[in-house]
């Protein structure tokens, strides 16, 4: 299982939400500032729209490039907010729901090739 990358099922569709080395600098270009020194607390600790947003966006770039933060925006609503929050701060983590809250280490066992 690659706990970089997630699945969120959405009215119009499935998007994979990715924390690779795309979002790292996304994110460090949306904070203006290292990775080093973006803390947890201003990811996931407001209730701002505007930084649900904005972090919805940086998780589905690399695999959404077509999105804007405008179209993001308009996946999100008041029913599924809860439940992209919580996936978004599980991939954060290195965590899926389906893991139990278990975060798995990169073994020999469990990495898998993308090739």
């Amino acid at each position: 299982m690659n706990n970089y990358k997630i699945d969120i099922e959405l009215a119009d569709g499935v998007y994979t939400m990715a924390f690779d080395m795309n979002a790292f600098a996304t994110m460090e270009d949306e904070f203006e500032k290292p990775m080093s020194e973006i803390k947890d607390s201003e990811l996931f600790s407001t209730a701002r729209a505007k930084d649900v947003i904005r972090l919805f966006y940086i998780f589905l770039k690399s695999n959404h490039p077509e999105l804007t933060k405008e179209d993001v925006g308009r996946l999100i609503h008041i029913g599924n907010v809860q439940d992209i929050i919580e996936k978004m701060e599980a991939l954060y983590k290195g965590t899926h729901p389906q893991n139990n809250g278990q975060q798995k280490k990169n073994t020999k066992k469990n990495v898998k090739s993308s090739m």
